[in-house]
């Protein structure tokens, strides 16, 4: 089906036709970021039924997960550092836009991605300095409950 789709974007213009600045899929234009989004979850989709297929026929749920707990584990530092850096990348960019518009809704928000990367600086040093016994789920529980609470509260301010 994807190789349907890609081999009908060369020829045909109603199926994806990418231009510099925008993207055209079946006549909506959309922008490139969107389009980015998009094609970072059909990656995401590719990969999630790829790894479950890589399972089997069988469809032995338990075994299935094991499979993939053990192809996500193989990528479980870069994945670390990848969210980490992401993260720093996201809050100084809302920091930096709320120097410039002052808008305490981005500066909640940019809050909220320094505790996500002050978290997964923690579970990097976990991984390669402490032991494992220093930053425990309910320590990384506490962190996702302070970071969706400044989420919840930057979405619904007035």
């Amino acid at each position: 089906m994807l190789f349907l789709i890609v081999s009908k974007a060369f020829y045909s213009p109603e199926y994806l036709i990418i231009f510099s600045n925008y993207s055209v899929i079946r006549g909506v234009l959309l922008n490139k970021k969107i389009a980015l989004i998009g094609l970072a979850l059909l990656a995401l989709i590719i990969f999630s039924s790829s790894a479950f297929a890589l399972a089997g026929t069988d469809f032995n749920a338990k075994e299935n997960l094991r499979q993939v707990r053990e192809l996500a584990g193989n990528f479980d530092f870069a994945t670390r550092i990848i969210v980490f850096v992401l993260s720093v990348g996201i809050a100084a960019v809302a920091l930096k836009a709320y120097s410039k518009t002052k808008s305490k809704k981005i500066m909640i928000v940019g809050f909220a991605f320094t505790f996500f990367a002050l978290k997964w600086f923690f579970k990097i040093l976990t991984l390669t300095v402490w032991p494992a016994t220093y930053f425990t789920d309910p320590i990384e529980n506490v962190f996702e409950l302070i970071i969706i609470a400044l989420l919840f509260i930057a979405l619904f301010r007035k």
